[in-house]
């Protein structure tokens, strides 16, 4: 079960062991089943490892609070993330979310039940928690607050089972002669660029096969409701999964590509292999000998790990935000004296947090710095506002640093500061940047376009890939003159702004209002006239029904939508709403994680029902593209069609499938590891007759 900010008491015993393929500094990262990394990596002297030292506090275990509060919220439904957002008033009348309440340290929700706990280190805090708790009202009820101990919130979140299982650790390996030993440590490379070890062709390979495992999992999501409804003798299973599911070819063995719903294609390659990437975003923290640090945590802070490694030998990390990583961890280390140091991620204390290096093709830069002033004892707004102006001063008159070539010019735009008083890793969105020096915004080429790129703007990682990327949009979805794009979840715009010259006109709809205005702005610039923006949810029912409009009012009907969904996927009403919009029959699903892909793949193929009313689409085209080099992750792109309508079995109401729900578990939405079985798949979807015989073994 989830679990929110935790307390980190006492120094690990051993080493913790990494998940392989674990890109913990990477926005895109995703949860889908990681690329093996079996090789013998030849390790780098020089690069700094997971050793653990008597007395660091660098790689820790997460000791258990003793203080918890037992909270019945009447709310089946949300997790701890979710209700941990909630906000109450504090008595002098200011509203905090519930993760900012004075001395919590952690969350824990059991997602089956209503019962919530919340961990303090101090009864104090515990006890003036109560009536801030008891504020939340859910279906009527207040919540209901009571003390209760760490053994009675561990058994009911399973984390006494956990504790008390006697596995060998998972960081430890049997020798030839039987004795456990400990796995060797990775190295930070290791674990925020772990496919750097191969070579460019080796990395393209090791993600094809897992492009070919996320289109064997996505036939396995589709058949399960397929093959129910023809045991139930409603319909046929459509001809595009009958290919998918057939008995292997010696072929299909060979290349590992049986039960695939779409044909495989090689992973299209990255223009630039090497410092790609224009957002780099740096913690501060400790590394393993105490040193203030400011680079890439070793691991996740969920497992325990907290210790920060300098990251000047990461491959994807860009020159010049090298440049001004070392020049900021000369900043820390001159006010040392002073007593300002790191956040401690244990303790919650220290005042420099993160670090960013946001930067453009033309070497625009713009910094984003993050504190807590609060740390500071005697700390006042006066003092506060005379360190920033002693950062910008820093900055703006730093001299060289070996990792910038003296003849490649740059230019500092922009630096913005952000005062985070909170306890958990990340900030509320909502927490504004302070502009401190410099303009608002700097400007990325794209396509031959420019967009403005603000602190929050989501913006592709790889600006040379991020064009291959919509080009190779625009193919796939076959953009004419005559074509109505639907740019759902559109962000700043790229994708459809981009695209405008192409179509007839775009339509977007995002649900940040910061992404929106930066979307029109965008349009503006480049003189777009034929884009228009929503900023609303695309669930909601006002985008539904301006999107019916405008694909009603669009008399060419060469309807595109296209849907680059953040990593909880698309919304099960919006599902529904485009299962029955029959005026769109095409889609592309663009997604950096696939396990969203898979999980929507059942909305999309299942049959025809009470809740999904309309014909089914069906993948036809999928295509895998590089947007991150030297780790395990990839985007898709999946082009969706409205299907055939299939033969129905008998004439009957159509009745909602049985099935494990309406949505899937955790567990179908892992990669499978191995083909679909076909005799598996046979005996499932065969309806025994008097004149039908056995399916073949």
């Amino acid at each position: 079960f989830g679990i929110a900010a935790m307390d980190c008491k006492e120094p690990m015993e051993g080493v913790v062991e990494q998940t392989d393929g674990a890109n913990v500094n990477d926005e895109t990262d995703t949860n889908v089943a990681p690329i093996s990394n079996d090789a013998n990596i030849p390790k780098d002297a020089d690069a700094t490892t997971l050793e653990v030292k008597p007395n660091v506090q660098a790689v820790t275990t997460f000791h258990l609070p003793d203080f918890v509060i037992k909270v019945d919220t009447n709310d089946f439904y949300n997790s701890h993330s979710a209700l941990k957002k909630k906000s109450v008033n504090l008595p002098d009348g200011k509203q905090i979310p519930l993760s900012d309440i004075p001395g919590v340290v952690r969350f824990g929700k059991n997602p089956k039940a209503n019962t919530m706990f919340v961990y303090f280190t101090k009864e104090e805090d515990m006890r003036n928690a109560i009536p801030l708790l008891e504020q939340r009202v859910c279906r009527g009820k207040n919540w209901q607050c009571s003390a209760s101990s760490s053994n009675e919130a561990n058994k009911s979140l399973g984390l006494d089972k956990r504790a008390n299982e006697k596995k060998r650790p998972r960081g430890d390996v049997v020798d030839a002669e039987g004795e456990r030993r400990a796995k060797k440590a990775k190295t930070l490379e290791e674990t925020v660029t772990n496919l750097a070890h191969l070579t460019y062709d080796q990395q393209l390979e090791a993600k094809k096969g897992h492009f070919i495992k996320v289109l064997k999992q996505m036939t396995q999501t589709a058949i399960k409701p397929w093959a129910e409804a023809r045991r139930l003798k409603r319909t046929e299973i459509p001809e595009w999964l009958q290919v998918a599911t057939k008995p292997a070819s010696d072929a299909d063995r060979r290349e590992k590509t049986a039960n695939v719903c779409c044909e495989v294609t090689p992973v299209i390659a990255s223009p630039q292999i090497d410092g790609y990437r224009n957002n780099s975003s740096f913690t501060c923290g400790y590394d393993l000998e105490g040193h203030d640090t400011v680079g890439f945590m070793h691991g996740l802070y969920k497992e325990g790990i907290v210790g920060v490694g300098r990251m000047y030998h990461t491959k994807h990390v860009s020159a010049l935000a090298k440049h001004y990583c070392s020049t900021f961890q000369t900043l820390i280390d001159s006010w040392l004296p002073r007593g300002i140091r790191c956040y401690d991620k244990c303790n919650h204390s220290g005042f420099w947090r993160r670090f960013v290096v946001r930067e453009t093709r033309d070497r625009q830069v713009m910094l984003m710095i993050q504190f807590k002033s609060e740390s500071l004892a005697d700390c006042t707004p006066e003092k506060t506002q005379a360190m920033v102006e002693e950062m910008v001063q820093w900055f703006t008159t730093a001299g060289p640093t070996e990792y910038l070539d003296p003849a490649q010019q740059h230019s500092l735009k922009s630096i913005y500061v952000q005062d985070y008083p909170g306890i958990s890793n990340a900030a509320p969105p909502n927490l504004p940047y302070s502009l401190v020096y410099g303009n608002e915004y700097i400007l990325e080429s794209l396509l031959g376009l420019k967009f403005r790129i603000r602190p929050t703007s989501f913006f592709q990682i790889n600006t040379p890939a991020n064009e291959q990327l919509i080009n190779l949009i625009r193919q796939m979805g076959g953009i004419s003159k005559d074509t109505l794009v639907l740019d759902l979840c559109c962000g700043t715009g790229t994708i459809g702004i981009s695209l405008a010259p192409y179509c007839a006109k775009v339509l977007g709809v995002d649900m940040v209002e910061d992404a929106i205005s930066d979307a029109r702005d965008n349009a503006k610039l480049n003189g777009v006239e034929n884009a228009t923006y929503i900023c609303d949810k695309i669930e909601s029912v006002m985008v539904t029904k301006e999107l019916e409009h405008a694909v009603a009012q669009f008399d060419k009907g060469n309807v595109l939508a296209i849907c680059d969904p953040p990593r909880c996927g698309l919304h099960i009403k919006f599902l529904q709403w485009l299962r029955r919009t029959s005026s769109i029959q095409r889609m592309l699903y663009v997604s950096c994680d696939q396990n969203s892909l898979i999980r929507d793949t059942l909305g999309l193929a299942k049959p025809a029902s009470n809740q999904y009313v309309g014909t089914p689409f069906r993948p036809v085209e999928a295509k895998a593209l590089d947007l991150f080099p030297h780790t395990d992750c990839c985007e898709v792109v999946c082009l969706w069609e409205r299907d055939v309508a299939p033969t129905p079995l008998v004439q009957a109401p159509v009745a909602e499938v049985a099935e494990s729900g309406p949505e899937q578990t955790d567990a179908d939405t892992q990669v499978c590891r191995e083909t679909i079985p076909a005799t598996a798949v046979a005996a499932c979807t065969a309806v025994p007759t008097e004149s039908t015989a056995a399916p073949e073994p």
